[in-house]
């Protein structure tokens, strides 16, 4: 099985400084790739959106110029993002090392379509 992610290490993360509840809340980004074939569409979606949505953190995701609230299915299919696209995962609160792990690992298993071939 071929990795999607861009790099071989777990998402960076940093700790915020300012604000109440500060100690609490945390940063992680992490850069994964389609490998799915049919990109990202409807079940993808569902599944990046379930996933996020077992975290308190606040979750957004990238492609390309464009960035959506990654908990919100309708958001996430505007990216219409193909094979190979990039996708930027981005969390914060207290739970965001972990929603990103999290969803990182979704988008790394294709979404367990590549196994239904």
């Amino acid at each position: 099985m071929s990795t999607s992610r861009e790099s071989d290490h777990e998402p960076t993360a940093s700790d915020t400084e300012t604000g109440p509840g500060a100690a609490n809340c945390s940063e992680a980004s992490c850069d994964v790739r389609l490998v799915n074939p049919a990109g990202l569409h409807a079940r993808p979606c569902h599944k990046i959106v379930t996933t996020a949505g077992r975290f308190t953190s606040e979750f957004r995701v990238a492609c390309e110029d464009q960035e959506v609230n990654g908990k919100s299915i309708l958001e996430l299919m505007t990216l219409c993002a193909p094979v190979e696209s990039i996708l930027r995962l981005h969390a914060r609160g207290a739970d965001a090392n972990e929603l990103v792990a999290a969803v990182a690992l979704v988008v790394e298993r294709g979404f367990d379509e590549m196994d239904a071939r």
